[in-house]
C-alpha cells in the first residue's frame, strides 16, 4: 500500500485517481480478518480459472519455488520459549502417548515375589508428583510451592538473547509476530520472515498457486497445492519441477503415488571430506536396480 500512494502508476493501475484518496495499509488487515482465508482463496482461484479460459494456463507442468518474505518483526523480538506444562504433566503425556500394551511389561510375563516387589521402582509418575511437593514451612515464611511453567531460559546453555547466527526456531519466538521463522540464505543475514511455495504453470508463467509457511526447507504445504490444482481448477498437473531443496523421499513417493513424474535434483547431504560420502560417490546398476556404495557392496533397498 505505501507503494501505491507514492507510485502514479499503481494508481493507474488499478483504477485510481490522482484526487482519491488511496485506503491506508490497516484496510487489508481489516478485510482479510472480517472476510477470513476461504474468500481471498475464492478470488484467487477465480483469477487463474479467468487466466485457464484465456488459453494462459495449460496445467500440464508446474514449476514449483520458494521465496522467504520478510516479516514485520526485528530479530531484537526473539524471547525464549517456555513450556507452560508442569513436569507431572509432561509424564502424564508421555504415558497417554505412549501406552504400556499388556503382556508386554516384566510384572506381566514372569510374576514378581513379594521380596522382588520391594525391590521394584515406583511409578514415575508418582516419582514426580513426590518431587514436585512443596517442603515444609520453616516458619519464617509461607511454603514454596511447585512452578507450573518451565523457562527454557533457566536450562544451562539457553541464554535469554540469542547468539547471532546461531538462533533456533525450536528455542526462540518472536513476541511481536508469533508465525514467523528465523531464516537465512547465502546473500542474506539472517532475519523473521515467511516461507512462500509459488506453483507457476509453464505456459505463461502464471502463479497457478501459493502456500506459505514458517520453515524454509520444508515442502510440506506442496502436494496439498497440487491437490488444490487438480481438484479445484480441474487442471492435470502430470510434471512438477523444482530445486534440490524439494528433494526429500517422501516428497519423491507423494508424487509417485499421485502420477506426478518429478523433475528435482538430489539433495547432496555431504562428502567424504565431512565424513558422509555424497551420492556422486554411489553407482547405480539399472539391470540390478540397486546401488553399490565406495566399498564395492550393494545397498538393498529398506523404503523411502
Amino acid at each position: 500500500m505505501r507503494q501505491v500512494q507514492v507510485n502514479l502508476a499503481y494508481q493507474r493501475y488499478i483504477g485510481y485517481d490522482l484526487d482519491e484518496i488511496v485506503p491506508d495499509h490497516s484496510a487489508i488487515s481489516r478485510n482479510r480478518s472480517l472476510f477470513g482465508k476461504e474468500l481471498f482463496q475464492e478470488l484467487f482461484d477465480h483469477v487463474v480459472k479467468l487466466c485457464i479460459q484465456a488459453g494462459l494456463v495449460a496445467g500440464v507442468h508446474q514449476s514449483v519455488d520458494l521465496t522467504m518474505v520478510h516479516a514485520n518483526a526485528s530479530m531484537d523480538s526473539l524471547v525464549p520459549r517456555e513450556v507452560t506444562t508442569s513436569p507431572s504433566g509432561f509424564v502424564d503425556q508421555v504415558f497417554e502417548e505412549n501406552p504400556v500394551e499388556p503382556g508386554t511389561a516384566m510384572a506381566d510375563v514372569i510374576p514378581l515375589t513379594k521380596q522382588e516387589s520391594d525391590l521394584t521402582e515406583p511409578d514415575p509418575r508418582q516419582r514426580v508428583l513426590e518431587m514436585e511437593q512443596p517442603p515444609p514451612s520453616s516458619g519464617t515464611g509461607p511454603a514454596s510451592s511447585p512452578s507450573d511453567v518451565v523457562v527454557l531460559s533457566a536450562v544451562p546453555g539457553v541464554s535469554r538473547k540469542p547468539s547471532p547466527g546461531r538462533t533456533s526456531n525450536q528455542l526462540y519466538y518472536s513476541r511481536t509476530d508469533p508465525d514467523a521463522a528465523v531464516m537465512s540464505s547465502r546473500d542474506k543475514p539472517a532475519m523473521l520472515a515467511y516461507a512462500v511455495h509459488a506453483s507457476v504453470d509453464s505456459r505463461a508463467n502464471v502463479i497457478a498457486l501459493e502456500a506459505t509457511n514458517a520453515t524454509v526447507d520444508d515442502p510440506i504445504p506442496v502436494p496439498a497445492m497440487l491437490q488444490h490444482l487438480r481438484e479445484k481448477l480441474r487442471l492435470l498437473v502430470a510434471t512438477v519441477a523444482a530445486d534440490k531443496r524439494y528433494g526429500r523421499g517422501w516428497f519423491y513417493e507423494r508424487l509417485a503415488l499421485t502420477g506426478i513424474r518429478a523433475y528435482i535434483p538430489h539433495r547432496d547431504y555431504g562428502d567424504v571430506h565431512k565424513g558422509f560420502w555424497g551420492f556422486s560417490y554411489f553407482q547405480y546398476h539399472p539391470k540390478e536396480d540397486v546401488y553399490t556404495c565406495p566399498d564395492g557392496k550393494k545397498l538393498e533397498m529398506k523404503g523411502v
